[in-house]
């Protein structure tokens, strides 16, 4: 019998027949391993598939959605969607996404953030853009030379910033804002001739410059400013609209030559100012151009009351109301756009008091706090600048108040309630240290003219201690309150000392008329009979 040739088949067909049990075992294993590699896939497709769904449903209903309940003033209804939100992406690891995963996580995260920030949850929101942060870094690895990834880290980093300076937590908010300006500067070099990346570097350097206004070192926060103003006015010569963002600049440079004592050149940025956008507020009714107009017209109020000049300080807060109203006729519901108006009124009835009119003042002040928000005392901890400007309203109200030598026990309860109501803790706001002084300073005479003087002493002494502490030079208004409160407490020697420092400055708002008059009665302060001239 001749053999069979040696073919592949042949082999193969020997081989299965004498070892089949084996053979037939190991098909079983492979096809079993087979099943469970296909039943792995299905399950992790479906689980990708699943966290696709929740987060697109996640990013739907905080976008689209969120675009529905704001201007009916609903955010609360996705409160619990930002919670859900927070723990799904908390929970669930980063590593094995791809950029398309990673990129609908850094949006949702931005969407939490901003909705927390806006309902006053700052802790919520702060955790959101953290880790909004740290996504957005993981897709800059992934591709470190495109613009657009650099650009969405650095909106990510900004607002983690942005919550610190908001709280007044300023040496925490620092690094952020340095890495976002820092950022800024990287996205020009990628990319020098793009108008979003030059407006990037320039809102970087604003952000420093009011970093250092708020830490009270306005000679730090200038460089900042013609940073930013030389690159407002290039943009603003191809792109007219940009004119907006260097009037802001120009007031904002006039604010802090304000802080600098300096008159002459705070009220030059002023007046350019006025010729970028009071045309466009008389010919167009520029509601934006009337906003702005109005916090530059409060700067130059206050740099005129700084010098002494009163009149000229109620023409320029008279034109701020006249601003505000403009802004509140266009926008009527907007709570900001009535903070800015109060604080105009406010301003308004400082001026009109110091130049001896009393009735207007006090009905410009009590049109000033009907148009104070009446939620606002819910939330002052979460806005600075509601502090400020409560703080500013009552310590006007005080100081009628004592004119009229009537009602100083109720003004001193009102006064007390307002800062025990003020959340515990530390703050390097100099605006709000700079407000909250010269509120506890009327409170303090407030309880002398009630008959409470012992409690007055305490809370002079007190608050010329800790204005020692917070070195308060070369603020001049913060000076000039240390003063007083040595002054009236009867450290007549340390008030002099600083007096004399006063002396020879600029400084001539009739506070510091004030404190001469205190250096030479060196009484406590009481209520004055109504026509008496301070």
């Amino acid at each position: 019998m001749q053999a069979l040739p040696q073919t592949a088949t042949y082999v193969a067909a020997k081989f299965l027949r004498r070892r089949w049990p084996w053979v037939a075992a190991g098909a079983a294993a492979l096809f079993m391993a087979a099943g469970f590699t296909v039943r792995v896939v299905q399950e992790r497709n479906e689980a990708q598939f699943q966290r696709q769904q929740a987060e697109g449903l996640i990013e739907f209903m905080l976008d689209d959605l969120r675009k529905k309940l704001e201007p009916v003033g609903r955010l609360d209804a996705l409160d619990a969607v930002g919670q859900k939100a927070l723990a799904h992406y908390g929970e669930a690891a980063e590593a094995n996404l791809d950029a398309a995963a990673l990129g609908r996580r850094a949006r949702s995260l931005h969407l939490v953030g901003e909705i927390a920030q806006l309902r006053g949850k700052r802790d919520e929101a702060a955790v959101a853009f953290a880790r909004a942060a740290a996504t957005t870094e993981r897709l800059l690895a992934l591709a470190p030379d495109n613009p657009q990834r650099l650009y969405e880290h650095a909106q990510s980093v900004f607002w983690v910033g942005y919550l610190d300076f908001d709280a007044g937590r300023f040496d925490a908010a620092e690094p952020a804002l340095r890495r976002y300006a820092e950022l800024a500067r990287a996205l020009v070099a990628r990319q020098p001739d793009k108008q979003e990346w030059q407006k990037e570097v320039a809102y970087g350097a604003r952000n420093l410059a009011m970093l250092e206004v708020k830490r009270g070192r306005p000679e730090r926060a200038l460089p900042y400013l013609e940073q930013a103003r030389a690159a407002w006015a290039a943009l603003a010569v191809v792109h007219p609209e940009n004119v907006f963002d260097l009037a802001e600049n120009l007031a904002a440079i006039a604010k802090v030559n304000q802080d600098l004592s300096r008159p002459a050149e705070a009220l030059a940025s002023v007046q350019s100012v006025e010729e970028l956008l009071l045309p466009r507020v008389k010919r167009d009714r520029d509601v934006k151009a009337a906003r702005d107009l109005q916090y530059v017209y409060r700067v130059a109020a206050q740099v005129s009351l700084n010098i002494g000049e009163l009149a000229r300080a109620q023409a320029y807060a008279e034109r701020a109301v006249s601003m505000g109203l403009r802004a509140q006729q266009a926008d009527p519901d907007n709570q900001f756009v009535s903070s800015e108006l109060a604080f105009s009124r406010v301003l308004l009835s400082e001026s009109e008091f110091f130049s001896g009119h009393d009735d207007r003042a006090r009905a410009t002040l009590r049109d000033a706090e009907d148009g104070l928000d009446r939620s606002a005392g819910e939330r002052l901890g979460n806005h600075q600048e509601l502090v400020t400007l409560h703080a500013r309203a009552l310590r006007q109200r005080a100081v009628l108040a004592l004119r009229l030598g009537a009602g100083a026990s109720g003004e001193a309860a009102a006064v007390q309630r307002f800062l025990d109501s003020l959340p515990v803790g530390p703050s390097d706001d100099r605006e709000r240290l700079r407000e909250l002084g010269w509120l506890r300073f009327e409170l303090a005479r407030l309880l002398a003219a009630a008959g409470r003087v012992d409690q007055a002493q305490q809370q002079l002494t007190a608050l010329a201690k800790e204005l020692l502490q917070a070195a308060v030079a070369p603020d001049w208004n913060l000076l000039t309150l240390r003063a007083r409160a040595l002054a009236v407490s009867g450290q007549q020697e340390e008030a002099q000392v600083l007096a004399r420092q006063l002396a020879s400055t600029g400084f001539r708002h009739p506070v510091y008329a004030d404190l001469q008059r205190e250096l030479a009665g060196g009484a406590m302060p009481a209520a004055q009979p109504k026509g008496v001239s301070r």
